[in-house]
Order: C-alpha cells, then sequence, then structure tokens
C-alpha cells in the first residue's frame, strides 16, 4: 500500500551519476527534440510503513524496487534519495488525495512486463495514439497514472504525452489537467 501526502510529476533533464540511463536520456531528447528525457510521479509519504520521498516510474531507474527489492525493467518505486544521487530534478505538484488510487494504479500496471516496441515508439513520436500503448513507455506511464488517478483528462492528448509535455512552459502539445497543479521548480533528493 502507498500512502501519498503531497505528489508531483516529475521531469528529468539528465545529468544522472548512471551511465546507462544518461545514454537513454540522451536519445530520448534527441528523438523527442525536448529538453526533458523521463517522467516518474514523485510522491511524499510511505511505502511499506517506511516514510519518505520516493519515485513512482516505468522503465530502468536503476535503483532498486522497493516493493520487491530487485533493480529491474517495468514499473518500480525507489526512494528519491538512492534514484537521484545527484540531486535535482523538475518537478510540478499535483493536488489531490491520491493514496487508493495511485495503489490502484500500481496494481493495474505492475505485472506488465516492459517492452520496447518500434510501432508503439512510432505512434508516440507521430502522436497518433488512439489509446494508451499496451507496453508503456515512462511518458505513457506518467500519463496513464495521472488519468488513473483523477488529475488528468483521458484523451488524444494523454495518450501521446511525451517526456516534455508535463512542464509547465510546454507549448506545442497541452495536456488536459483536471486537479490543480502548480508550477514547475527544482526538488533537491538531498534535501538541500
Amino acid at each position: 500500500q502507498l500512502v501519498v501526502k503531497r505528489a508531483w510529476v516529475a521531469m528529468f533533464l539528465g545529468g544522472t551519476d548512471k551511465k546507462f540511463q544518461q545514454m537513454l536520456c540522451n536519445i530520448v531528447k534527441s528523438v523527442t527534440k525536448g529538453t526533458i528525457c523521463h517522467n516518474a510521479i514523485l510522491f511524499q509519504g510511505s511505502v511499506k510503513g517506511h516514510a519518505g520521498y520516493y519515485f513512482l516510474e516505468y522503465g530502468n531507474p536503476g535503483a532498486a524496487d522497493v516493493l520487491t527489492g530487485r533493480k529491474k525493467w517495468g514499473l518500480s518505486v525507489t526512494r528519491a534519495s538512492e534514484r537521484l544521487k545527484s540531486g535535482k530534478v523538475l518537478v510540478r505538484e499535483i493536488h489531490g488525495d491520491f493514496s487508493a488510487s495511485l495503489s490502484r494504479v500500481v496494481e493495474e500496471v505492475r505485472d506488465i512486463p516492459y517492452f520496447i516496441s518500434l510501432a508503439a515508439i512510432l505512434r508516440l513520436h507521430d502522436r497518433h495514439n488512439k489509446h494508451f500503448s499496451e507496453h508503456l513507455m515512462c511518458s505513457d506511464f506518467t500519463s496513464k497514472a495521472l488519468v488513473g488517478i483523477g488529475c488528468l483528462r483521458n484523451d488524444k492528448a494523454s495518450w501521446n504525452a511525451q517526456p516534455t509535455d508535463f512542464s509547465s512552459s510546454a507549448t506545442s502539445h497541452k495536456l488536459h489537467y483536471t486537479c490543480p497543479v502548480g508550477q514547475d521548480v527544482v526538488f533537491d533528493a538531498r534535501g538541500k
């Protein structure tokens, strides 16, 4: 069970201390022609009774999932301090009571294997999706999670979201938030 006190959309700009993740980040930024390479949900709360800041994300964070204890591809919940040893990430606060609905989203997605599909990537790149892909990318997952918690409209914009689209400064592809959201700010996982 996830207990959520506060939540944010996290937007990774790169600068990670993990070489593989940095390589993937550079590829995503090049292909999408954006400044953001990865998305997740950052939340303050608790997982399995342990309080802190956590990232809920889909992909390969390079840190152990606190639910399984393993590093893996797919859905992961990681401690923010372990995930971001280099510290900072851009975030945008979302407001609401999300504990039950976020736990439900995790249950729906946790067993979907991570699978890179060129066809799905091209549909997302060209914004031709008519629903969420079966095998999610990070922006698909973040969008699906926001729809699942009642914070984003379930529409073509959400089905085709790319990493930069979650930013308050996005101009070309507007997402339709259905809960109050803040502006982009820098979050430091080291508490500085």
